[in-house]
């Protein structure tokens, strides 16, 4: 997991989760705030368990 905080650029963050033999990342960029870049962390790799779940690809993009 990476962080980060500019001015120009905002809160970013890279993250990764492991669920069973599954292996997700989420990149964020520009989010407001610490707590807005890491709940949208975790909705985006839930959403994409989930998506694995169903047999769906989880790739998402979401503008801020």
């Amino acid at each position: 997991m990476k962080t980060g905080y500019t001015k120009k650029s905002k809160y970013s963050l890279v993250a990764t989760a492991h669920r069973n033999d599954k292996h997700l990342m989420s990149v964020i960029l520009g989010a407001e705030n610490k707590d807005v870049r890491a709940n949208v962390a975790a909705q985006m790799l839930n959403k994409g368990f989930s998506m694995l779940s169903t047999g769906a690809q989880p790739v998402s993009k979401t503008t801020y």
